[in-house]
């Protein structure tokens, strides 16, 4: 459902119209036993448990060099966007290295299989998605990437770019494992189960190591907590915004034309949005549900950035009559559902001729096709500041608004 929009208007009613400061999160690199990142153990409810699309924006650093992150403990695991490239599923380890923006790795007893959702960056810039749903691999999990790394463009580039996971049913009982960046199809795996992995990890985490539950971004997770005599590793570094969980597969249509569109909140499906607007504290929430919160850990006021991911622009909407209700919404039909069913005639302003204009009355809460329903208590100043605007405009009849004053 889109929602009008009434800050369009030339004066501003206060309390119609706010909008976030802009913000994302900014992950900075870390020192020794000095890691800053933000954990996850409430994903919103009931994702993974069928078809699934995870949308993210981010922006490497690319002030940081590429180059080997090894030894373990070297200055340079620290700094470095590692540069290594191994084929997938060659080792046990093949997947071990690699700068950590996500890491849901469940590492109990080696269950690297078990509940697992990882974003790496790897060969200079590049990125993957592990993901463990219990089918035993070489190293435990999928990989969906690109390799060699050089048949997809790096993302140090200085540039935002907006990444996709997709869970995409696929024959009988097979799925389609799909990685996009900016629209474009990277990478495609296919595993043979369609595990519910709700239900069978991510609602509880059952396995994963005390401490370790859920997901951590910005950092490797043992060396966030100092586990197993972990002190640093490979992190991310970088700016993290606009995330969004999805309850379906998107269609390739959608994700190759609208992968920068923004969102409004209301589209089916989307059940989970983080837009990091908070912009300050110690967590970030899910915008759809308050209860599903990131929280962040050891982090500085600088985890917070004012950059904002570059989202589309909305397409204009006609608003022929200039009353702040875009047309189609104005069904015409004489009877108010909801903001994106008003009822109203999209040539009228004023449908029921109460003296006051269809999008004022929507927002707050009035029948604009009923006359004795209107609103009352309004201050005078902003009815004159709405008439002088719209007359200046040319888009309302300020005789049909003396009724106002007398409220």
């Amino acid at each position: 459902m889109r929602i009008p929009n009434l800050c369009v208007a030339l004066i501003v009613i206060p309390g119609l119209c706010s909008n976030a400061a802009a913000s994302s999160l900014n992950f900075i690199q870390n020192a020794t036993s000095d890691h800053e990142y933000g954990v996850q153990t409430s994903l919103p409810n009931g994702f993974g448990t069928g078809e699934f699309t995870l949308e993210i924006w981010l922006k490497p650093d690319h002030t940081k060099p590429v180059g080997a992150v090894t030894p373990e403990g070297s200055a340079q695991q620290l700094v470095n966007w590692y540069d290594g490239d191994p084929q997938p599923y060659s080792s046990g380890s093949w997947w071990w290295r690699g700068n950590f923006l996500l890491d849901g790795h469940n590492n109990g007893g080696g269950a690297f299989e078990d509940g697992t959702f990882s974003l790496q960056f790897y060969g200079g810039g590049r990125v993957r998605w592990d993901f463990g749903d219990g089918a035993a691999q070489t190293g435990g999990h999928w990989s969906v990437q690109a390799w060699p790394a050089t048949s997809t463009p790096s993302l140090l580039d200085g540039d935002w770019h907006q990444v996709t996971c997709v869970r995409r049913w696929s024959g009988v009982s097979s799925a389609d494992l799909e990685l996009w960046v900016d629209g474009a199809l990277v990478a495609t795996e296919t595993s043979n189960v369609r595990t519910n992995m709700w239900t069978t990890y991510w609602s509880s985490w059952p396995g994963y190591p005390s401490g370790q539950a859920g997901w951590f971004w910005g950092a490797e997770k043992q060396a966030a907590i100092g586990a197993n005599g972990l002190t640093q590793y490979e992190d991310y570094k970088g700016l993290f915004d606009e995330m969004r969980f999805w309850s379906h597969a998107k269609s390739a249509s959608e994700l190759q034309n609208n992968w920068d569109d923004p969102v409004t909140g209301s589209e089916t499906g989307l059940i989970g949005w983080y837009t990091f607007g908070e912009g300050s504290g110690a967590s970030a929430c899910n915008d759809l549900n308050s209860s599903n919160c990131i929280t962040l850990q050891n982090t500085a006021p600088s985890i917070w950035n004012s950059e904002d991911a570059p989202l589309a622009s909305p397409p204009a909407q006609a608003d022929s009559d200039q009353d702040l209700l875009e047309d189609d919404v104005e069904t015409d039909t004489g009877i108010f559902v909801d903001p994106s069913d008003t009822g109203t005639d999209p040539n009228d302003p004023d449908t029921d001729g109460d003296g006051v204009m269809d999008g004022i009355e929507v927002a707050l809460g009035n029948d604009p096709n009923n006359a004795l329903d209107f609103p009352t208590g309004l201050p005078l100043a902003v009815v004159w500041s709405l008439v002088v605007s719209l007359v200046v405009a040319g888009g309302y009849d300020a005789a049909r608004s003396r009724r106002c004053f007398s409220m």
